[in-house]
């Protein structure tokens, strides 16, 4: 799908909505793996166990509408992009710091 190698794709940065931007929710690295995890079980529920035709559902997003299936495979690589974004400041010379 040419839409998720844009999601995943490092090589244009993307400022995020000041909505999104992170804040000091969580008190522990604990905490931000057990939330993540606890919506990515909650996600994963809603879509077995649901007879919905994601196709039906529209999302307006800055860059365009995406229907429902395109939305998950969205959050999906958005994901992915921050998998790959972590792995880029582990290896980076200043890590941990």
């Amino acid at each position: 799908m040419k839409g998720r190698k844009l999601v995943t794709s490092r090589e244009k940065k993307v400022k995020t909505f000041p909505a999104l931007e992170p804040t000091d929710k969580y008190a522990s690295l604990e905490e931000v793996w057990e939330s993540f995890e606890d919506q990515r079980e909650d996600i994963t529920d809603f879509i077995k166990d649901s007879d919905l035709n994601f196709r039906n559902y529209i999302f307006e997003m800055p860059f365009g509408k995406l229907d429902g299936f395109q939305m998950l495979e969205f959050t999906a690589g958005h994901t992915a992009r921050h998998t790959a974004q972590i792995d880029e400041l582990k290896i980076s010379e200043n890590f941990p710091q």
